[in-house]
Formats: C-alpha cells, sequence, structure tokens
C-alpha cells in the first residue's frame, strides 16, 4: 500500500503517507522508514517541474500543426521568423515541490506542477529569432497597447528581415497572446507579413525562441544586477551577442519538436523546460 500511494499520489508527503497507513491500516511506521521503502523499489523524492496548462482543444490544435508541418524540409524552417516577448526580473524565488517518482518519468502528467501565466515582472523583451541570428530587440517596461505593439513590430520584423538577410518571401510566427489579436494588429500582420506560421496558443514548445529566453536569464543572473535600468542594460547586450551557432540549433530543431509532440500525443514536451537549452548546446 506504502509503495501504491507514493507512485499513484506522487505529490503526497512521507508524513502524510506515515498518518493514512496509521488512519486506514492501524499501522504505525517513522517517517524515515516510509521514506526509505519506496528507495528500495526506485522511488526517489525529486524536484518538480512545473506543467503548463494544455486545454483539449489546444491538444488537438497542437497535433494538427504537427501533421502539416512535421514533413517540412528544413529549407522552410530557414525562412521563418519566430518572434515572442520574454519577461525577467531581477529576482524570482523558485518553486520547488519534491515528489515520488522513479529514473526517467520527469514528463509524465502526474509528476507536473500545474501553472498559468501571472504577472509581477520588471522587464518585457520583444525580439524576433531566425536560423541566421537574432533581430533587434525591444525593451519595454510598461504595459503595451495596440499602436505600441506595432511599432515593436516595425522595429522588430521589418528590419530584421534586412538584418538577418531573409528574402522578402520570408515567413512569419506572429506572437499568438491574446494581447495580440487587436483588428489593427491583424492588419499590420496581414499587409507586411502574408506568410504566416500560425501556431496554437499554449504552445511555447513550438517557438525556438523560447527557449532564448533561458539563454538570457542565465546569462543576467550570473552577473550582479541591481536596478530595472541596469536589468534592461544586461538583457540589451546578452541578446546583441547572441551568435548564429545558437539560433541555428535552436531552428533545426524543429522536426525535433513535432515529433515529442506526437509522442506526448499532444501533450507537453520536453521543449517546454528550459534547461533543455542546456543539453541542446553541450
Amino acid at each position: 500500500m506504502l509503495v501504491r500511494s507514493a507512485t499513484n499520489k506522487p505529490m503526497t508527503s512521507a508524513p502524510n503517507i506515515t498518518n493514512e497507513l496509521l488512519s486506514s491500516c492501524n499501522v504505525s511506521m517513522s517517517v524515515q522508514t516510509v521514506r526509505n521503502i519506496p528507495h528500495s523499489t526506485g522511488l526517489k523524492a525529486r524536484t518538480s517541474r512545473k506543467k503548463p496548462y494544455i486545454s483539449e482543444i489546444n491538444r488537438i490544435r497542437r497535433l494538427e500543426l504537427v501533421r502539416k508541418c512535421k514533413n517540412k524540409p528544413m529549407d522552410f524552417w530557414k525562412k521563418v521568423i519566430f518572434s515572442d516577448e520574454g519577461r525577467f526580473e531581477i529576482f524570482t524565488p523558485p518553486s520547488i515541490r519534491e515528489i515520488w517518482r522513479k529514473n526517467k518519468t520527469l514528463l509524465e502528467l502526474k509528476n507536473k506542477l500545474p501553472t498559468l501565466k501571472h504577472g509581477g515582472v520588471n522587464v518585457m523583451v520583444c525580439g524576433c529569432v531566425a536560423r541566421n541570428g537574432a533581430s533587434n530587440s525591444a525593451l519595454i517596461d510598461s504595459k503595451m497597447n495596440a499602436l505600441a505593439y506595432i511599432d515593436v513590430l516595425q522595429h522588430n520584423v521589418l528590419d530584421s528581415d534586412k538584418k538577418l538577410s531573409m528574402e522578402k518571401t520570408f515567413i512569419f510566427q506572429p506572437d499568438n497572446g491574446l494581447k495580440h489579436t487587436a483588428i489593427v494588429i491583424k492588419t499590420w500582420v496581414f499587409y507586411h507579413a502574408p506568410r504566416r506560421l500560425e501556431t496554437p496558443t499554449q504552445s511555447p514548445d513550438f517557438n525556438p525562441i523560447e527557449n532564448l529566453w533561458m539563454h538570457l536569464d542565465t546569462e543576467v543572473r550570473e552577473k550582479n544586477v541591481t536596478s530595472k535600468d541596469n536589468l534592461k542594460e544586461k538583457l540589451q547586450k546578452v541578446w546583441n551577442s547572441s551568435n548564429i551557432e545558437i539560433t541555428k540549433k535552436l531552428i533545426e530543431s524543429m522536426p525535433r519538436r513535432f515529433e515529442a509532440v506526437i509522442k506526448a500525443n499532444g501533450l507537453f514536451t520536453k521543449y517546454w523546460n528550459f534547461i533543455t537549452l542546456l543539453h541542446m548546446f553541450c
């Protein structure tokens, strides 16, 4: 019963299992013994990774996109400009919770912590990335309205296709956040980026730039950031130093990302975890 409880409810604690054994089976056991028994079967206390929420309709949409794009040649992905925005704080306290799980079970649904997007950030970076490198970036420390976002698009997309030596027939992957669905924004994108790669919401693993945010976050955290202006300065410096080798590997990961989504039946994949970036560049 003890091992079954830890397996079926990986987020339950050893003290809770001890109490459950006492109340349900009248079995008295020390907390340390409760910890030792799962260990003997391969279950160990590990830190749980957060799991983004994927609705059923988005799971289906993710699989539909995979079916359309999984066989696209690399020449197709070379033409895509991926856009996104990342939010950065001076300090971000970690959210850690230990769970019972075996090796190689990190991505199982029961071993994830549900999360939803939230605010509380200091600086937002808007940027684009393609196989040829990273675009210009825009650092924002206040909320954007539609016209301000169009200015960012002008700065990032139209200027970036020149900076990155992209053909005029480039394919634009727009940020699909709800705040970017205003008619004026859709109209701008329609006329200035007629070829688009539309991806479902709740799908950061379809956008390689998401992993570039990890690169920024890791680099900035190694520095002594003391203020918002200091944070913006260091973010800009790290973004500008992003080299072609990094972006090339990110874009070339697209076929593997689609295979991972198929394997996960439309649910989250390892590419959702920013730590994947470290393994990609080893």
